[in-house]
């Protein structure tokens, strides 16, 4: 090697070295970044899983504080700040191993509230703390306050305007290792009032009118939805519309193809969005067929989220069930306008809370006995008043003052007792005829024994045989009649059940000697009435031996009997049992006002012959009316007394619910006769207003809730069941019988029977009460009013009207409605236990324009009359709706929450639609002819089958012909301020807001 060669080699050997320790310092570095990565990696990973789990752990503090809230809600409608503070205590909260609830440990940068600022004085509260808490606007006593009433935010219901009452759900959970997440939920929880969807049913719903229907409005039902529409004509559904049941397009209610004759193939046009329309088809259910057939998927899933935007939804679509308050509580919805059952106030004080029963501005009860009412919880200990007896000797309330008896004041109805005589020769239809009664014309029908004449100084004691309507004849004076006389006055005392009773007449002229004396009128010194099968009779005359001046509507055979029809004991009252009246306060106390509200008259005007007037035209509730007559002149004038005899029950013929099919019966049956009170609403809201002639009355000291008042009646008279207990119900639901070509009774359960829903067939085994009594009837009744008695009873048309109820029978008719609002108020609602009659314009005179009221019926059943009802014509043609004429058309505005019928399968040789709940076109019942439109405007649900007005749907022979139905959904109450008062409402929980913070642990 030469020197050279050497020296390069050692110079290259430093360089060498110099590599070798930059590549161990390189090595080095790697070395240490790599365990600082894999270091870092581990640390991060760790954070993470601690983050993760305190994630977790704060999601389940959510939800199960979103849940328990919920059950709050579910159990109690109006939870108390104590109820909300129970839910965040610790033994409420989640346990998780390894991990706590508790505040964070650096200040959270989420806003510590997403409530807003709660309105005066209302004050955001907070329950629990430390981790797991809940926040809400509360009122001055510390309990949740409604902090607003706009648009509900999401959900299926989302639209609609309800009281929200905003809730923050505030968790944050904590690891060990010190990592914690808080997390915030805002929910509502909202009440949605009823009216506020168009049509609304807890059962399930079904259209198939005829004609175009288009009423408008959300729709919802808890249950299966059924569309269908007859051919060429359109159902438009311009709303959102929910089912939680399925939806069915291809048959009927009834299990009838919508191809059956006659066809309902018509169009169903479905809104998708606002103002744009699609025909549903009828392969778009959510079902292959009807109810037992497969589920149509995906058709169905695609039609309802997709091709209608949800506007259209099942329970498998996002449709959630809505259910009253009463159902989480222990109650069901029927509970909505039945009574409270004895001791409910202590053993369920939040049912008892939600029934309209305590929330009335005006209570109206009647029962057979005292107790009945009495025994009731809340009720005050003033004494029900009888309806029965002499009221002209005992008055009413334990000698409490009624009136006393006059003009204005009548005593109750009582019986005039049963009186018949055989007809041995009839007449031919038509005026001034004569019958012969071979026996003799009976005492009833005769004149008082003795009468006496007084003209100037001189009096005569007359005895007459006979009369006419202006004559007294076959007299004998004592003395002897010796001048003529021309001015004077006949009196006589009249035996009635009232004990002796005075009337007079003037004398006109009396020859001297003459056995015929002259006078204004004879009618009040006899009675000039009488029944011969159907056919009210009344004379002006008699002989011995015949009744003469006879209006026949129709022959009269010979051999007929004449009778009162009265089948009971003189003197039984025909209107019985006990009332009492409550007016509520403001602080939720309740006064007596019975005797107020009777002192005003419970009397009404009769229906049939001349005119008789009105005997209390101021009254509030009417528990009778003057007896009918076939006169040209009534002689009842100004300021005369009528006797208890002169007063009948208020009765009418109610077709649908006499028979099970749509088939005519031999004659009238007890379970078409339907006794019923009449609330006059214009004197009504005159008291309520305390005006003329109420301004001294109690009435603007009655509770009012958002636009008004509201009213509740139950009338339970003839209501027993075999324990001698009242049920509300009337007992007979062997009505459908599908293999009887009449549905007669077979004494089994069949489908669509159960309407109280007890898995029991109830029947009239044995009959209701009499004055609280089970099983009996009124003193010295006869056949067919006994204990024999069914509901399927035949009776006359006279046994029908003059006779006190002994089936379970009652009602409530609503007359004057029209003008609500220019007699003072502002809202009305009308609660009943009963079926409700509305008769004539109701909230509307002739147009929807102008001003109205916000008002509601809430009842079993609901049937609209029109301005043209009469009750008469309901008895003289029972089975021809073509002769119950309209004659003009009829309005009425208000919202209706009522029962219906069940549904069940079509019996054979029925029609296409029997055994259908009428659908919603028929939700509203008729009993006329539809020879005039109907215009309604409102909102119609339906939460209970009908427990009293049980008999099922049925059109078009007997009961009823369609109208024109111009059906409109009131779109008013989409603002809650003008609501009727007392509105149900729904309760939901919506979540509307969701925040987190996530931070590593120190």
């Amino acid at each position: 090697m030469s020197p050279n060669s050497h020296r390069r080699w050692r110079d290259e050997r430093g360089i060498a070295l110099v590599i070798a320790l930059l590549v161990t310092l390189l090595m080095s570095a790697l070395l240490i970044g790599f365990s600082s990565v894999v270091m870092s990696d581990q640390r991060y990973r760790v954070i993470d899983r601690t983050r993760n789990q305190a994630f977790y752990a704060a999601s389940a503090g959510v939800e199960k504080l979103t849940a328990d809230l919920g059950n709050v809600f579910l159990t109690n409608v109006a939870p108390t700040a104590t109820q909300l503070q129970a839910i965040t205590e610790n033994a409420d909260r989640p346990t998780i191993e390894n991990m706590v609830y508790a505040a964070g440990m650096t200040p959270d940068t989420i806003a510590t509230s997403s409530l807003g600022k709660c309105a005066s004085p209302n004050v955001i509260v907070q329950k629990g703390g430390n981790g797991y808490s809940l926040r809400y606007c509360a009122s001055p006593t510390g309990n949740p306050t409604t902090a607003s009433t706009s648009p509900i935010k999401s959900g299926p219901y989302e639209g609609l305007v309800a009281q929200q009452t905003p809730f923050q759900l505030d968790v944050t959970a904590r690891t060990t290792t010190g990592g914690d997440v808080h997390l915030v939920r805002t929910l509502e929880a909202v009440s949605i009032p009823v009216f506020q969807f168009g049509i609304f049913s807890d059962v399930d719903l079904s259209f198939f009118a005829g004609p175009n229907f288009n009423f408008g409005g959300r729709v919802h039902t808890n249950g299966n939805l059924f569309l269908s529409e007859g051919s060429g004509g359109t159902l438009t559904l311009s709303d959102k519309v929910t089912a939680v049941g399925e939806v069915v397009r291809q048959v009927m209610q009834n299990g009838v193809s919508i191809d059956a004759a006659p066809a309902h193939t018509g169009t169903v046009s479905m809104a998708r969005a606002p103002g744009v329309f699609r025909s549903l088809l009828r392969t778009e259910g959510s079902v292959v067929t009807g109810m037992s057939s497969a589920q149509n998927k995906p058709i169905w899933e695609t039609a309802s989220l997709t091709t209608y935007n949800t506007w259209i939804r099942s329970g498998r679509t996002g449709a959630k069930p809505l259910d009253l308050p009463l159902i989480t509580v222990g109650g069901t919805n029927p509970d909505l306008v039945r009574r409270p059952v004895v001791g409910e106030d202590t053993t369920n004080p939040v049912l008892f809370g939600e029934r309209l029963f305590g929330k009335a501005s005006l209570r109206i009860l009647l029962s057979d006995t005292a107790a009945d009412i009495t025994n009731l919880p809340g009720v005050t200990s003033t004494p029900p008043v009888a309806l029965d007896g002499n009221w002209r000797t005992t008055p009413p309330n334990n000698g409490t003052a009624y009136g006393p008896v006059d003009a204005t004041h009548p005593p109750v109805a009582r019986s005039p007792g049963l009186t018949t005589a055989v007809i041995s020769t009839g007449a031919a239809n038509g005026a001034n005829r004569t019958l012969t009664i071979g026996a003799g014309v009976p005492a009833y029908f005769r004149l008082p024994a003795t009468l006496m004449v007084t003209s100037g100084a001189s009096t005569w004691s007359i005895d007459c045989t006979g009369k006419t309507q202006t004559t007294f004849t076959g007299c004998t004076s004592t003395p002897a009649h010796v001048v003529n006389t021309v001015s004077g006055a006949v009196t006589g005392s009249v035996s009635t059940v009232d004990g002796a009773r005075s009337v007079q007449t003037t004398v006109t002229s009396w020859t001297s000697g003459s056995t015929t004396v002259t006078v204004s009128n004879t009618m009040g010194f006899s009675p000039d009435s009488f029944w011969v099968g159907d056919q009210l009779i009344s004379c002006t005359g008699y002989t011995a031996t015949t009744v003469t001046g006879c209006t026949l509507a129709t022959t009269v055979a010979n051999n007929a009997t004449l009778t009162t029809s009265a089948l009971s004991t003189a003197g039984t009252g025909t209107i019985g049992g006990f009332v009492k009246v409550e007016r509520g306060n403001v602080d939720g106390t309740w006064t007596d006002i019975t005797m107020e509200i009777l002192n005003n008259g419970i009397g009404g005007p009769n229906l049939v012959g001349a005119a008789c007037g009105d005997p209390t035209p101021n009254a509030i509730l009417r528990l009778q009316r003057l007896r009918d007559n076939a006169l040209t002149t009534c002689y009842y004038g100004a300021g005369t007394v009528q006797g208890s005899a002169d007063f009948w029950p208020n009765v009418l013929f109610d077709t649908r619910e006499a028979v099970p099919r749509d088939t005519a019966a031999a004659g009238l049956t007890l379970a078409g006769t339907m006794h019923y009170a009449i609330l006059d609403v214009v004197n009504l809201a005159k008291w309520f207003a305390g005006s003329a002639p109420y301004t001294g009355g109690t009435g603007p000291q009655s509770r009012i809730d958002n636009t008004g008042f509201t009213v509740y009646f139950s009338d339970r008279r003839s209501n027993r069941n075999a324990s001698s207990l009242e049920t509300g119900e009337f007992g007979w639901e062997d009505v459908v019988n599908p293999s009887s070509g009449t549905g007669a009774a077979n004494n089994a359960l069949d489908v669509g029977e159960d309407a109280n829903e007890n898995g029991l067939l109830d029947t009239y085994g044995a009959l209701p009460s009499y004055n609280g009594t089970y099983n009996s009837v009124p003193p010295g009744a006869t056949a067919p009013l006994t204990t024999a008695a069914r509901p399927t009873t035949v009776v006359t048309r006279g046994v029908a009207q003059v006779n006190r109820a002994i089936l379970f029978r009652r009602a409530l008719k609503l007359v004057n409605g029209s003008n609500i609002v220019g007699n003072g108020i502002n809202g009305l609602s009308i609660v009943s236990e009963n079926p409700v009659y509305v008769q004539g314009n109701w909230n509307a005179a002739g147009s929807f324009a102008g001003a109205h009221a916000a008002t509601a019926v809430m009842a079993d059943a609901v049937t609209l009359l029109s301005n043209n009802w009469t009750d008469i014509i309901s008895f003289t043609q029972p089975w021809a709706p073509g002769s119950r004429s309209r004659v003009s058309p009829t309005w009425y505005r208000l919202a209706i929450i009522s029962g219906k019928g069940m549904a069940f399968t079509q019996p054979s040789g029925t029609s296409a639609d029997f055994g259908t709940d009428g659908g919603a076109h028929n939700f509203l019942r008729y009993l006329e002819n539809g020879d005039q439109a109907v215009n309604y405007r409102g909102s119609m649900a339906t939460f209970f089958y009908s427990r009293q007005a049980v008999s099922p749907f049925k059109c078009c022979a007997l009961v009823y012909s369609a109208p024109t139905r111009n059906y409109n959904f009131d779109t008013d109450f989409l603002s809650p301020a003008l609501l009727p008062p007392n509105t149900p409402v729904f309760r939901d929980l919506n979540a509307v807001g969701f925040a987190q913070e996530l931070r590593p642990g120190r």
